[in-house]
Protein backbone atom coordinates (compact mmCIF):
# COMPACT_ATOMS: atom_id res chain seq x y z
CA UNK A 1 0.00 0.00 0.00
CA UNK A 2 2.65 2.08 0.83
CA UNK A 3 4.39 1.49 -2.54
CA UNK A 4 1.17 1.94 -4.36
CA UNK A 5 0.63 5.18 -2.87
CA UNK A 6 4.18 6.56 -3.30
CA UNK A 7 4.58 5.27 -6.62
CA UNK A 8 2.37 7.77 -7.81
CA UNK A 9 4.03 10.65 -6.78
CA UNK A 10 7.64 9.23 -7.44
CA UNK A 11 9.00 6.93 -10.00
CA UNK A 12 12.69 6.04 -9.59
CA UNK A 13 14.90 5.23 -12.56
CA UNK A 14 15.83 1.75 -12.78
CA UNK A 15 19.02 1.91 -15.18
CA UNK A 16 20.19 4.80 -15.52
CA UNK A 17 23.79 5.57 -13.48
CA UNK A 18 23.92 8.31 -11.22
CA UNK A 19 27.03 10.55 -12.02
CA UNK A 20 29.95 9.32 -10.57
CA UNK A 21 31.91 12.74 -10.91
CA UNK A 22 29.88 14.51 -8.35
CA UNK A 23 29.61 12.11 -5.46
CA UNK A 24 32.32 13.71 -3.15
CA UNK A 25 30.53 12.09 0.26
CA UNK A 26 29.47 8.58 -0.15
CA UNK A 27 27.12 6.52 2.75
CA UNK A 28 27.13 2.88 2.25
CA UNK A 29 23.96 1.44 4.58
CA UNK A 30 24.75 -2.19 5.87
CA UNK A 31 23.86 -2.43 9.26
CA UNK A 32 23.65 -5.63 10.63
CA UNK A 33 24.61 -9.03 11.01
CA UNK A 34 28.95 -9.85 10.71
CA UNK A 35 28.72 -12.57 7.84
CA UNK A 36 27.02 -9.83 5.59
CA UNK A 37 29.09 -7.28 6.53
CA UNK A 38 31.99 -9.39 5.05
CA UNK A 39 30.40 -9.90 2.46
CA UNK A 40 29.74 -6.08 1.91
CA UNK A 41 33.53 -5.98 1.23
CA UNK A 42 34.02 -6.25 -2.46
CA UNK A 43 31.81 -3.55 -2.95
CA UNK A 44 33.52 -1.38 -0.93
CA UNK A 45 36.55 -1.79 -2.91
CA UNK A 46 34.61 -1.25 -6.10
CA UNK A 47 33.17 1.38 -4.73
CA UNK A 48 36.69 2.89 -4.05
CA UNK A 49 37.35 2.42 -7.76
CA UNK A 50 34.02 4.15 -9.28
CA UNK A 51 34.06 6.80 -7.10
CA UNK A 52 37.81 7.59 -7.12
CA UNK A 53 36.58 11.40 -5.07
CA UNK A 54 34.61 10.45 -2.65
CA UNK A 55 34.79 9.97 1.24
CA UNK A 56 33.23 6.91 2.06
CA UNK A 57 31.27 6.22 4.74
CA UNK A 58 29.95 3.07 6.12
CA UNK A 59 26.68 2.77 9.01
CA UNK A 60 27.04 -0.25 10.82
CA UNK A 61 25.84 -1.26 14.20
CA UNK A 62 27.97 0.02 17.14
CA UNK A 63 29.03 -4.27 17.89
CA UNK A 64 30.96 -4.01 14.75
CA UNK A 65 32.32 -0.61 14.92
CA UNK A 66 35.58 -1.01 16.37
CA UNK A 67 36.44 -4.22 14.06
CA UNK A 68 35.21 -2.35 10.81
CA UNK A 69 36.93 0.72 11.42
CA UNK A 70 40.37 -1.75 12.35
CA UNK A 71 39.57 -2.62 8.03
CA UNK A 72 40.83 1.04 6.91
CA UNK A 73 38.64 0.52 3.86
CA UNK A 74 36.48 3.06 4.25
CA UNK A 75 37.71 6.56 5.63
CA UNK A 76 34.58 6.85 8.26
CA UNK A 77 32.57 4.22 10.33
CA UNK A 78 29.38 5.43 11.70
CA UNK A 79 27.93 3.21 14.46
CA UNK A 80 24.37 4.21 15.06
CA UNK A 81 21.80 1.60 17.48
CA UNK A 82 19.20 1.52 15.23
CA UNK A 83 17.49 2.08 12.43
CA UNK A 84 14.94 4.52 14.09
CA UNK A 85 17.87 6.30 15.86
CA UNK A 86 19.31 7.05 12.19
CA UNK A 87 16.68 8.44 10.62
CA UNK A 88 16.55 10.80 13.60
CA UNK A 89 20.12 11.98 13.84
CA UNK A 90 21.30 15.31 12.47
CA UNK A 91 21.58 14.87 8.56
CA UNK A 92 25.06 15.09 7.54
CA UNK A 93 24.39 15.89 3.81
CA UNK A 94 25.74 12.80 1.78
CA UNK A 95 25.43 13.14 -1.94
CA UNK A 96 24.54 9.31 -1.99
CA UNK A 97 23.54 6.46 -0.40
CA UNK A 98 23.88 3.46 -1.44
CA UNK A 99 21.17 1.11 0.88
CA UNK A 100 21.93 -2.78 0.63
CA UNK A 101 18.87 -4.40 2.83
CA UNK A 102 16.29 -4.00 0.21
CA UNK A 103 14.25 -2.65 3.10
CA UNK A 104 12.25 0.56 3.59
CA UNK A 105 13.51 1.32 7.22
CA UNK A 106 16.95 1.79 5.96
CA UNK A 107 16.14 3.19 2.57
CA UNK A 108 13.94 6.00 5.00
CA UNK A 109 17.19 6.25 6.51
CA UNK A 110 19.60 6.77 3.22
CA UNK A 111 16.49 9.28 2.03
CA UNK A 112 17.17 11.15 5.16
CA UNK A 113 20.96 11.47 4.85
CA UNK A 114 21.77 11.41 1.34
CA UNK A 115 20.51 13.52 -1.76
CA UNK A 116 19.88 10.79 -3.79
CA UNK A 117 19.59 7.12 -2.85
CA UNK A 118 20.46 3.39 -4.82
CA UNK A 119 18.92 0.31 -3.80
CA UNK A 120 16.83 -2.96 -3.93
CA UNK A 121 13.20 -1.84 -3.13
CA UNK A 122 12.23 -5.17 -3.35
CA UNK A 123 10.93 -4.93 0.14
CA UNK A 124 8.83 -1.93 -0.06
CA UNK A 125 9.98 2.01 -0.02
CA UNK A 126 11.73 1.57 -3.37
CA UNK A 127 9.98 4.80 -5.30
CA UNK A 128 12.50 6.48 -2.39
CA UNK A 129 15.27 5.47 -4.20
CA UNK A 130 16.63 7.55 -7.10
CA UNK A 131 17.74 4.40 -8.81
CA UNK A 132 15.72 1.07 -8.10
CA UNK A 133 17.57 -1.97 -9.05
CA UNK A 134 15.81 -5.51 -9.91
CA UNK A 135 17.29 -7.83 -7.41
CA UNK A 136 19.50 -10.74 -8.64
CA UNK A 137 18.50 -13.61 -6.91
CA UNK A 138 20.52 -15.73 -8.03
CA UNK A 139 23.75 -14.25 -7.85
CA UNK A 140 26.52 -14.45 -4.40
CA UNK A 141 25.76 -11.73 -2.27
CA UNK A 142 28.68 -10.45 -2.97
CA UNK A 143 28.67 -9.85 -6.26
CA UNK A 144 24.92 -8.52 -5.42
CA UNK A 145 26.43 -5.90 -3.44
CA UNK A 146 29.29 -5.16 -6.44
CA UNK A 147 26.42 -4.89 -9.20
CA UNK A 148 24.48 -2.28 -6.72
CA UNK A 149 27.68 -0.01 -6.93
CA UNK A 150 28.41 -0.83 -10.58
CA UNK A 151 24.89 0.50 -11.37
CA UNK A 152 24.73 3.10 -9.16
CA UNK A 153 27.88 4.83 -11.01
CA UNK A 154 26.82 3.42 -14.55
CA UNK A 155 29.91 1.61 -15.02
CA UNK A 156 30.41 -2.19 -16.83
CA UNK A 157 29.74 -5.13 -14.66
CA UNK A 158 33.40 -6.05 -13.20
CA UNK A 159 32.20 -10.39 -12.70
CA UNK A 160 32.31 -12.64 -9.97
CA UNK A 161 33.81 -11.73 -6.60
CA UNK A 162 34.80 -13.04 -3.59
CA UNK A 163 36.04 -11.41 -0.52
CA UNK A 164 38.95 -11.03 1.05
CA UNK A 165 40.81 -9.43 3.92
CA UNK A 166 44.05 -8.13 4.01
CA UNK A 167 44.93 -8.88 7.39
CA UNK A 168 47.80 -8.72 9.89
CA UNK A 169 47.60 -11.90 12.22
CA UNK A 170 48.93 -10.74 15.72
CA UNK A 171 47.28 -14.04 17.08
CA UNK A 172 48.52 -18.13 17.36
CA UNK A 173 48.99 -20.35 14.36
CA UNK A 174 48.67 -23.82 14.24
CA UNK A 175 47.56 -26.76 12.81
CA UNK A 176 44.07 -26.65 14.67
CA UNK A 177 40.67 -27.02 13.42
CA UNK A 178 38.46 -24.24 14.63
CA UNK A 179 35.04 -25.62 15.38
CA UNK A 180 31.88 -23.30 15.60
CA UNK A 181 28.70 -25.08 16.48
CA UNK A 182 26.92 -21.81 17.36
CA UNK A 183 24.55 -19.82 15.13
CA UNK A 184 22.15 -17.08 15.55
CA UNK A 185 19.32 -18.87 13.49
CA UNK A 186 17.69 -21.68 14.97
CA UNK A 187 16.88 -23.02 11.74
CA UNK A 188 20.55 -23.38 10.53
CA UNK A 189 21.72 -25.16 13.89
CA UNK A 190 23.19 -28.93 13.82
CA UNK A 191 22.56 -31.83 16.28
CA UNK A 192 25.05 -31.29 19.51
CA UNK A 193 25.24 -35.19 19.54
CA UNK A 194 26.43 -34.30 15.75
CA UNK A 195 28.81 -32.01 16.47
CA UNK A 196 29.97 -34.37 19.20
CA UNK A 197 30.94 -36.96 16.82
CA UNK A 198 32.42 -35.18 14.17
CA UNK A 199 34.60 -33.92 17.35
CA UNK A 200 34.89 -37.70 18.60
CA UNK A 201 36.44 -38.59 14.90
CA UNK A 202 38.71 -35.44 14.94
CA UNK A 203 40.13 -36.76 18.45
CA UNK A 204 40.51 -40.51 17.23
CA UNK A 205 42.66 -38.89 14.52
CA UNK A 206 44.43 -36.84 16.69
CA UNK A 207 43.70 -33.76 15.00
CA UNK A 208 44.26 -30.62 17.26
CA UNK A 209 40.90 -28.86 17.89
CA UNK A 210 39.56 -25.39 19.18
CA UNK A 211 36.19 -24.20 19.92
CA UNK A 212 34.62 -20.96 19.15
CA UNK A 213 31.07 -18.99 19.33
CA UNK A 214 29.57 -15.83 20.94
CA UNK A 215 28.28 -15.78 24.39
CA UNK A 216 25.08 -17.11 22.95
CA UNK A 217 27.11 -20.31 22.59
CA UNK A 218 28.75 -20.72 25.88
CA UNK A 219 26.96 -23.52 26.94
CA UNK A 220 27.18 -25.56 24.28
CA UNK A 221 30.50 -25.22 23.83
CA UNK A 222 31.21 -25.81 27.54
CA UNK A 223 29.48 -29.17 27.49
CA UNK A 224 31.46 -30.19 23.94
CA UNK A 225 34.89 -28.66 25.41
CA UNK A 226 34.39 -30.51 29.01
CA UNK A 227 33.72 -33.79 26.72
CA UNK A 228 36.73 -33.52 23.85
CA UNK A 229 38.91 -32.03 26.51
CA UNK A 230 38.92 -29.08 23.93
CA UNK A 231 40.11 -25.58 24.23
CA UNK A 232 37.18 -23.21 24.57
CA UNK A 233 37.49 -19.27 23.67
CA UNK A 234 33.63 -19.31 23.20
CA UNK A 235 32.51 -15.45 24.68
CA UNK A 236 36.13 -14.37 25.48
CA UNK A 237 37.26 -12.59 22.15
CA UNK A 238 36.13 -9.36 20.33
CA UNK A 239 35.77 -9.79 16.10
CA UNK A 240 39.45 -8.53 15.80
CA UNK A 241 40.76 -11.55 17.96
CA UNK A 242 38.04 -14.00 16.86
CA UNK A 243 39.61 -12.84 13.09
CA UNK A 244 43.23 -13.75 14.37
CA UNK A 245 42.28 -17.39 15.29
CA UNK A 246 40.30 -17.73 11.90
CA UNK A 247 43.81 -16.82 10.10
CA UNK A 248 45.43 -18.81 12.47
CA UNK A 249 43.73 -22.22 11.62
CA UNK A 250 44.29 -24.90 9.70
CA UNK A 251 40.39 -24.61 8.55
CA UNK A 252 37.35 -23.84 10.27
CA UNK A 253 34.27 -26.26 10.51
CA UNK A 254 30.72 -24.13 11.56
CA UNK A 255 27.07 -23.61 9.91
CA UNK A 256 26.60 -20.99 7.30
CA UNK A 257 27.12 -18.12 9.98
CA UNK A 258 29.45 -14.93 9.97
CA UNK A 259 32.48 -16.84 10.62
CA UNK A 260 32.15 -18.96 7.98
CA UNK A 261 32.52 -15.58 5.91
CA UNK A 262 35.11 -14.48 7.56
CA UNK A 263 37.24 -17.48 7.36
CA UNK A 264 36.87 -17.51 3.55
CA UNK A 265 37.75 -13.56 3.17
CA UNK A 266 41.01 -14.75 5.21
CA UNK A 267 41.57 -17.63 2.72
CA UNK A 268 41.33 -20.08 5.39
CA UNK A 269 39.83 -23.32 4.23
CA UNK A 270 36.04 -24.31 5.42
CA UNK A 271 33.86 -27.00 5.75
CA UNK A 272 30.38 -25.00 5.38
CA UNK A 273 26.83 -26.90 7.08
CA UNK A 274 24.14 -25.62 4.77
CA UNK A 275 21.10 -25.50 5.42
CA UNK A 276 17.99 -23.12 4.88
CA UNK A 277 20.21 -20.93 2.99
CA UNK A 278 21.36 -21.48 -0.65
CA UNK A 279 25.02 -21.84 -1.14
CA UNK A 280 25.29 -20.47 -4.64
CA UNK A 281 24.15 -17.23 -2.76
CA UNK A 282 25.74 -17.17 0.29
CA UNK A 283 28.58 -19.99 -0.06
CA UNK A 284 31.93 -19.80 -2.08
CA UNK A 285 32.48 -23.07 -5.03
CA UNK A 286 36.64 -22.48 -4.37
CA UNK A 287 39.47 -24.56 -3.78
CA UNK A 288 40.05 -25.02 -0.05
CA UNK A 289 35.94 -24.04 0.56
CA UNK A 290 33.30 -27.24 1.27
CA UNK A 291 29.93 -27.15 1.09
CA UNK A 292 28.01 -29.83 3.13
CA UNK A 293 23.94 -29.47 1.63
CA UNK A 294 21.23 -31.63 1.06
CA UNK A 295 18.40 -30.66 -1.33
CA UNK A 296 15.36 -31.48 0.00
CA UNK A 297 11.59 -30.54 -1.54
CA UNK A 298 11.67 -27.64 0.95
CA UNK A 299 15.56 -26.64 0.64
CA UNK A 300 16.53 -23.05 1.01
CA UNK A 301 13.81 -21.60 2.26
CA UNK A 302 15.69 -18.82 3.64
CA UNK A 303 13.40 -18.72 7.19
CA UNK A 304 14.66 -17.69 10.33
CA UNK A 305 12.29 -20.60 12.08
CA UNK A 306 11.49 -24.33 10.75
CA UNK A 307 7.98 -24.68 10.64
CA UNK A 308 8.31 -28.35 10.23
CA UNK A 309 9.47 -29.29 13.66
CA UNK A 310 8.94 -28.35 17.20
CA UNK A 311 10.96 -25.06 18.48
CA UNK A 312 14.26 -26.40 19.78
CA UNK A 313 14.26 -29.62 17.30
CA UNK A 314 17.07 -29.34 13.92
CA UNK A 315 15.68 -28.35 10.60
CA UNK A 316 15.17 -31.58 8.11
CA UNK A 317 17.87 -30.02 6.52
CA UNK A 318 20.15 -29.65 9.01
CA UNK A 319 19.19 -33.10 9.47
CA UNK A 320 20.36 -34.45 6.50
CA UNK A 321 23.70 -33.64 6.92
CA UNK A 322 25.57 -36.31 8.55
CA UNK A 323 28.53 -36.18 11.18
CA UNK A 324 30.40 -39.39 8.82
CA UNK A 325 30.11 -36.94 5.49
CA UNK A 326 31.76 -34.07 7.77
CA UNK A 327 34.38 -36.41 8.68
CA UNK A 328 35.36 -37.03 5.43
CA UNK A 329 35.50 -33.53 4.26
CA UNK A 330 37.69 -31.90 7.57
CA UNK A 331 39.71 -35.22 6.79
CA UNK A 332 40.36 -33.86 3.19
CA UNK A 333 40.97 -30.27 4.58
CA UNK A 334 43.54 -31.94 6.83
CA UNK A 335 45.57 -33.40 4.36
CA UNK A 336 45.55 -30.38 1.86
CA UNK A 337 46.70 -28.17 4.75
CA UNK A 338 49.23 -30.54 5.56
CA UNK A 339 50.55 -31.22 2.22
CA UNK A 340 50.55 -27.11 1.91
CA UNK A 341 52.97 -26.99 5.32
CA UNK A 342 55.45 -29.73 3.47
CA UNK A 343 55.50 -27.52 0.40
CA UNK A 344 55.63 -24.53 2.39
CA UNK A 345 58.45 -26.21 4.82
CA UNK A 346 60.48 -26.90 1.88
CA UNK A 347 61.26 -23.94 0.38
CA UNK A 348 64.62 -21.79 1.17
CA UNK A 349 64.49 -19.78 4.29
CA UNK A 350 60.70 -20.76 5.28
CA UNK A 351 60.05 -19.93 8.69
CA UNK A 352 59.25 -22.37 11.05
CA UNK A 353 55.33 -23.21 12.27
CA UNK A 354 54.36 -22.45 15.25
CA UNK A 355 53.28 -25.71 17.53
CA UNK A 356 50.02 -26.84 17.42
CA UNK A 357 47.49 -24.44 19.92
CA UNK A 358 45.33 -27.24 21.85
CA UNK A 359 49.44 -28.76 23.19
CA UNK A 360 50.25 -25.52 23.44
CA UNK A 361 47.15 -23.65 25.23
CA UNK A 362 44.51 -25.29 27.47
CA UNK A 363 41.68 -23.31 29.55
Amino acid sequence: MLDAAGGRLRRPRTAAGIAAGEVRRLLLVRWERFGDLITLLPAVERAREVFPGARITWMVAPAYADFVAGLGVVDEVWGVASWRRAVLARRRGFDLALEFHGDARWISVARRQARRVAGYGMRGGGFWLDLDRDLPWRVSAAARNVRLVEAAAGVRASGQVRPRLRWARSGPAGDYILIHPGCGQPSKRWAPAAWRELMEHCQRQSYEMVLAGGTQDRRLCQKLGAAMDCPDISGRTGWSELADWVAGAAGVVAPDTGIIHLAQALGTPTVALYGPTDPAIWGYQAAGHTILAHRLGCSHCDRGVCPLVWRGQVSPCMQAITADEAARAVDRLMDQSTDALRRASSGPGAPPRSAPVGRALRF
